[in-house]
């Protein structure tokens, strides 16, 4: 699930590939790093490896407020975790979501905008979660906006 990231003004990010020692390893396989500067600072991604998909850990570290409108190439339910931060998201026709640490959402969209805050300083995965669906055969996942257990806290920190 490839991410392109644009801006109104300034057209389409391109991501530059970063060397993959510099980074510590995780529990899950790092596959790429990539790397923006733009609006006054940097923007990065990190993809990794599961055995339901790529997980990517976005971010961001800019200095002006924008709006980033983005569009996977993954259609079906995904999985935003915020990580360091707060974001508004809009997906589809849903209403806006504003979500900060600890919480996450599930949205269906492959466009949708994430507008950012000044000075901001943001880290959240995200994660296509349908081939999980369907290999746990999880049924009744609603789209919205979810706290994060204390126990899934816990794990978040540790990886």
């Amino acid at each position: 699930m490839l991410t392109q990231i644009s801006h109104n003004r300034i057209g389409r990010i391109s991501l530059v590939p970063l060397d993959k020692s510099d980074y510590p390893n995780t529990s899950l396989i790092l596959h790429a790093v990539h790397e923006a500067q733009a609006f006054l600072g940097t923007i990065r991604s990190y993809e990794y490896g599961s055995s339901d998909g790529a997980l990517f850990l976005y971010a961001y570290a800019l200095q002006r407020a924008v709006v980033l409108r983005k569009q996977d190439d993954a259609h079906g339910l995904k999985l935003l975790v915020m990580v360091e931060g707060s974001l508004t998201i809009e997906a589809g026709v849903n209403e806006k979501m504003v979500l900060s640490e600890g919480k996450l959402c599930l949205f269906r969209s492959i466009d949708y905008t994430i507008d950012l805050p000044s000075a901001t300083h943001v880290r959240y995965l995200l994660f296509d979660i349908d081939p999980l669906v369907v290999r746990l055969g999880l049924a009744n996942l609603t789209e919205g906006q979810y706290n994060l257990s204390k126990t899934m806290l816990v794990q978040l920190a540790e990886m």
